[in-house]
């Protein structure tokens, strides 16, 4: 396994999905978990 390299894996989302982000009335998105704090870009 290659761990030199990294990949951002997306999948899609439907209208339902986007749907329900606005309504929640986010304005702000979550704080990044320990574990995605140490990617590199």
């Amino acid at each position: 396994m290659n761990t030199g390299m990294t990949v951002a894996l997306f999948r899609p989302v439907d209208q339902n999905k986007l749907d329900l982000i606005v309504d929640s009335d986010w304005r702000l998105f979550p704080l990044r978990l320990s574990e995605q704090c140490s990617i590199l870009y």
